[in-house]
């Protein structure tokens, strides 16, 4: 009898220090998710901006002359290097609403699963 208790009360123990740790990876779990989101937000921003900059070059520069220049063509090269090195991140970051539906349709057929 006193054994059932004993286990009883380490159970009762483990459970509460188990619901404790479930409870904080929650909290830190949604953090980093908001964290991701606000970069992805920022990221995609970012693109936009960089994407809207190459247009106003292609724009002003038309002839080509200032891509030519050595003083000022640094500066189209520059854009032109920050602008691919985004777009390789641009394959691995989901901006369709379609490709965030599938994934959490994958999420929850996984939870469902387990």
């Amino acid at each position: 009898m006193i054994t059932f208790i004993i286990v009883i009360i380490v159970l009762i123990i483990l459970v509460g220090i188990l619901g404790f740790a479930t409870f904080n990876v929650l909290k830190k779990n949604e953090f980093l998710e908001d964290v991701y989101n606000s970069q992805l937000e920022w990221i995609n921003s970012l693109k936009y901006d960089i994407s809207q900059i190459n247009k106003k070059i292609a724009v002003i520069d038309e002839k080509g002359l200032f891509e030519g220049d050595d003083e000022i063509g640094w500066f189209f090269d520059e854009v032109k290097v920050i602008s691919d090195k985004l777009s390789v991140y641009e394959e691995k970051i989901p901006t369709d609403d379609r490709e965030k539906e599938e994934k959490e349709k994958e999420q929850k057929l996984f939870y469902k699963g387990n």
